[in-house]
Parts: structure tokens; sequence; C-alpha cells
């Protein structure tokens, strides 16, 4: 008993000191920085940065791009998000062993900012679809004689219905914000109104605006 008990004062006293070194390590971190726990690979070299919310900031994911929800691995893209948004040490706590990803996901309370950051990162794979979907109907000759970002406004030989934004009683016109005396412009300014006009004519054929 008395060895145990100098094993249990041993234990304290370098889980006291543990404590001690983790709280001289974050004061030496800058304010919204948190270190990794002790043990961690990263732990003596890495730290987190906590950035406030800001509508401001676009995040730029490196790698491979994010899988889709609506096609695919449904597991994978169970994972994925779980593992962005799912506080987690390891992957056991993400879901549990009788757990399939899609079971965990569906119980997961994702707060409604997740959810709507999920619906945008699929946005992307939407606009992928709209520009190969319009592209194969350009090559069967279907396609709506509609202006497209896709297209070359200099050099197309197609008569694009582009919205006049000086035209009085025109409901799709909503260009107040930009300079429409083209005369005064000049020839690069010039394009990107063009541009402008034929993407708001896109987004109102499909049906987003």
């Amino acid at each position: 008993t008395t060895i145990q008990s100098e094993i249990s004062n041993v234990s304290e006293i370098l889980a006291d000191l543990d404590i001690h070194e983790d709280k001289r390590r974050d004061e030496k971190l800058s304010k919204n920085m948190y270190g990794f726990l002790k043990d961690h690979p990263l732990g003596d070299t890495h730290a987190l940065r906590l950035i406030p919310e800001n509508d401001n900031i676009v995040a730029d994911f490196i790698g491979a791009t994010l899988p889709r929800r609506d096609q695919g691995d449904r597991e994978f893209y169970c994972s994925t998000m779980l593992a962005l948004f799912h506080p987690w040490r390891t992957g056991k706590d993400l879901k549990k062993d009788s757990e399939t990803w899609d079971d965990a996901f569906a119980v997961y309370p994702f707060t409604n900012f997740q959810k709507e950051l999920m619906n945008n990162f699929n946005i992307h794979y939407e606009c992928l679809d709209a520009r190969d979907d319009y592209r194969a109907q350009m090559k069967k000759g279907t396609a709506s004689h509609f202006a497209s970002s896709w297209d070359d406004p200099e050099n197309s030989t197609d008569n694009y219905d582009v919205v006049d934004p000086n035209e009085k009683g025109n409901d799709e016109a909503d260009f107040d914000d930009i300079p429409v005396n083209l005369q005064n412009i000049g020839k690069t300014q010039q394009n990107r109104l063009t541009q402008m006009q034929m993407m708001n004519n896109v987004l109102r054929k499909i049906g987003w605006m």
C-alpha cells in the first residue's frame, strides 16, 4: 500500500507538471491561438488560430475538390462534411462503430450556418452542370440563343438578346450601379459590362434570378 501511495503521488506530481507546462506553452501563443495537446505530433511546433466570423473571408480549399452530395460516394461525402464541421480528435469521435457515415451525418445537429455552407459547396457543381448542359445543347444545335459567360462575346457570331439598361420599362434591366453611357468608357470596360449583361441573361433564363 505504501508503494501504491508513492506511485499515486508521483503520478499526481507529473500531471501537475504537465498542466503547468501546457499553461506556459499557451501563454506564449498570440491572441486567438490555441496549441495542440502535448502528445499531438505537432504539439511543439504548430497551433490553431481562431478567425472571427467575417462575411468578407472566403475559404480556399487546398488539395482535392470537395465531394458532391447529389452523386458519387455518399459515405465519403458524409465523412468529409463531418470532418469539417464535427469537433473531433480521432475518427471514433465522428461516428460509432455500429453506424454508417450516412447515419452519423443524419443525426449530427448541423447549425443553420453549416447547412448554408454545404449548400454553397454544391452550387459550384451546379454551375459546372449548367455549363456542360449548355455546351451539349450548342453541339446539338438546340440551345436557346441567349448570352453565356462561356462564349466569347467579341468573336461570337450569334445574335444575343442583350438587356439594354437604358431602355425604359424593361423589367429585367437592373444596372443602377453600373455606368450605362458606353460612349464614354474604354473598350475593356465596355466588354466587361457586356459580359455582365450576358451573365444576367443567363441567370434569369435558368431561373437563378
